[in-house]
C-alpha cells in the first residue's frame, strides 16, 4: 500500500511544470562535487543570516527521500537563490539558471520554483507521513481505510 501512495505522489508530480526531482538532484550534485562551492554556499548563508544546512539528496528508489530534500530547499530558499543568482548566467548550471534568472533584478516576486517548493513542502509532507505509517504498521483493514480517508481529506483541504 505504501508503494501505491508513493506512486500517486510521484505521478501527480509528473504533471507539474517543473521536474522537482531533477531540480533537487541537480542542486545537490552542484554542491556535493565541490568543497569550494559548499564553502561559497556557507558564506551566502552567513550573509543572509541563516544557519547553514546541508543540501539534501533525493534517491528515487527511496520513497521517503523527496520530502526532506524539498523541505530543506524550501527552508533554505533565500540562501540557495542568492547563491545561484550570484553565479550569474555564465557560471550557473544552465538548467538551474532557467529557474532562477527571472529574479536576477531582485524584484521580490516569487519565482515559479519557489511557489512549487512551498506547495510541495506541504503536499509531500502529507504523503510522507502516510507512507511512514504504512511502512511501520501491520494495521487492520479498518485502520487502513481510516488512513486513506485521512489522506484524501487532507489533500482536499
Amino acid at each position: 500500500m505504501a508503494h501505491i501512495v508513493h506512486n500517486s505522489a510521484k505521478h501527480a508530480g509528473d504533471r507539474l511544470n517543473i521536474d522537482i526531482e531533477s531540480v533537487v538532484n541537480k542542486i545537490f550534485s552542484h554542491f556535493s562535487s565541490s568543497a569550494k562551492r559548499t564553502e561559497a554556499l556557507k558564506a551566502v548563508f552567513a550573509f543572509v543570516e541563516e544557519q547553514y544546512q546541508v543540501v539534501r539528496r533525493h534517491v528515487p528508489t527511496r520513497w521517503l527521500s523527496l520530502w526532506p530534500a524539498v523541505k530543506r530547499l524550501h527552508d533554505s530558499w533565500t540562501a540557495i537563490k542568492s547563491y545561484f543568482l550570484s553565479l550569474g548566467e555564465d557560471q550557473c548550471p544552465k538548467s538551474l539558471w532557467q529557474l532562477f534568472k527571472d529574479d536576477e533584478d531582485g524584484d521580490g516576486k516569487p519565482l515559479e520554483l519557489q511557489v512549487y517548493l512551498s506547495f510541495l513542502n506541504n503536499v509531500l509532507k502529507i504523503f510522507h507521513d502516510v507512507v511512514l505509517l504504512l511502512e511501520g504498521e501491520d494495521g487492520t483493514v479498518c485502520e487502513l481505510y481510516d488512513m486513506m480517508l485521512t489522506l484524501k481529506t487532507k489533500l482536499q483541504q
